[in-house]
């Protein structure tokens, strides 16, 4: 039977479906290549899937003819995103798919809908949480996931736990560790390819976007909203939970309170005399920390950088991660909490902030090496932090894991350990974030 639709539909919300659609499927998905526009009532359903991920998309829509029919995703994004009119009348014409505006006709070759594979089915409801703290949190941890391919690296362990969700993810290099309020009806526990989830999230920046409704069941994670939904395959590989939660004891034997900008840049100047592993040096002591950089065929460096300190010690790092722990902070004060031999350093805001980072690194090793340290068998640290370690940070609204706060409120943090953290925000938006940094080696 011969598809055919007719439909108008204002051109801003069909354009953001079908980008989101193109956005979430990786070209090598099979059936990437189409996308189904289902119009019925007053409703117009963009939907495609893959081997990894599905995506539709709601808009409203005048319908003239009910139908279904598909053509090529990429093809009408790209179409829909070059145009201003402010709507477009969509028909079928012959074996075209064709897009009018007022002045001008594009013509998209049909695909058979049968061809594609049935439209995604979302799992069950498995609670709800705020979208602006989830989007920061998956934001923050995904970028800590490996892109070598390896499943259990590559993916965002996400595990409901009382009131709330939780994520981490570790490229065996990082360690990164969040959670946000949850109201939760069902179990969650799966694990998500990184990339694809991080681009769901960002689906959920709008402003009216209060709420996202998380779905789950043994195999798969789906995130809904208003103007449709994204449903994601786990990967299927289990994190080792215990020996995370002895990897987030800290025990800290100094602590700094500094400000993040200022150690951040005294970094990056390091860096040029840190040879080639980057190997940067941070002596804390009487006030300051001091930046060292040194190597045979680059020279060295020595700055000072005026803090509170509490005990002393020298420890050295992989340069680039302790700059990508720092650049979370922007212009706020940090607390560093370093612990004896190479015992992860924790780095945590201070004060006013909503985010808490670090990285993981040991000698010549991995995350994996480094969590043996603390009791593994040379598995991933795995994601999900306790309540008695992680930091507690959030925004006003919610919308950002960056450091600062709309209103300034002060958070709180302990030179004693970090079973505390800093809180910012309400309960209802309250976000935890946290890195750790391994050193590469303690000097005695």
């Amino acid at each position: 039977m011969e598809s055919t639709v007719e439909f108008t539909v204002a051109t801003a919300p069909f354009a953001r479906a079908a980008a989101r659609a193109d956005r979430l499927l990786p070209p090598r998905a099979a059936r990437a290549g189409g996308v189904r526009v289902a119009v019925a009532g007053r409703q117009l359903r963009l939907s495609a899937s893959g081997e990894e991920a599905g995506v539709w998309g709601d808009v409203p829509a005048t319908v003239n003819t009910d139908g279904v029919v598909a053509v090529g995703r990429r093809a009408l994004a790209a179409t829909l995103a070059s145009l201003d009119a402010p709507e477009v009348r969509v028909r079928v014409e012959g074996s075209r798919l064709a897009i009018r505006t007022g002045s001008a006709r594009f013509a998209l070759p049909l695909l058979d809908p049968a061809a594609l594979g049935p439209a995604p089915e979302p799992p069950p409801v498995a609670g709800r949480a705020p979208a602006g703290a989830f989007m920061a949190a998956v934001a923050a941890v995904a970028g800590a996931a490996s892109r070598d391919g390896l499943p259990l690296f590559s993916g965002v362990r996400v595990r409901s736990d009382a009131d709330r969700l939780r994520l981490a993810a570790t490229d065996r290099f990082r360690l990164a560790v969040a959670s946000v309020p949850w109201s939760g009806e069902g179990p969650v526990d799966v694990l998500i390819p990184a990339g694809i989830l991080a681009e769901a999230a960002r689906m959920l920046a709008k402003p009216e976007t209060a709420e996202v409704t998380v779905l789950a069941d043994a195999d798969r994670l789906g995130l809904s909203w208003a103007e449709g939904g994204v449903v994601v395959s786990s990967l299927a590989l289990p994190y080792p939970d215990a020996q995370l939660e002895r990897m987030l004891s800290v025990r800290p034997e100094c602590v700094v309170d500094v400000d993040a900008d200022l150690l951040r840049a005294a970094v990056e100047r390091a860096m040029p005399f840190a040879g080639p592993i980057g190997t940067v040096t941070l002596e804390a002591a009487d006030g300051v920390v001091v930046v060292r950089g040194s190597d045979d065929g680059a020279g060295d460096s020595r700055e000072e950088v005026k803090a509170e300190t509490t005990g002393s010690t020298t420890a050295s790092y992989q340069g680039r991660y302790l700059l990508d722990s720092l650049r979370a902070f922007g212009d706020d004060r940090v607390v560093l909490r370093f612990q004896t031999g190479i015992q992860p350093t924790s780095i945590t805001a201070a004060a006013h902030g909503t985010t808490e980072s670090a990285a993981v690194r040991s000698p010549g090793t991995d995350v994996g090496a480094a969590a043996q340290s603390a009791g593994t068998e040379g598995t991933a640290a795995q994601g999900a932090g306790t309540d008695g370690t992680a930091a507690r940070s959030g925004t006003a609204d919610g919308t950002a894991a960056r450091s600062g706060t709309a209103d300034g409120t002060a958070a709180r943090s302990t030179a004693a350990g970090d079973t505390t953290g800093h809180r910012v925000g309400t309960d209802t938006h309250r976000t935890e974030l946290r890195y750790l940094v391994v050193p590469l080696r303690k000097s005695p």
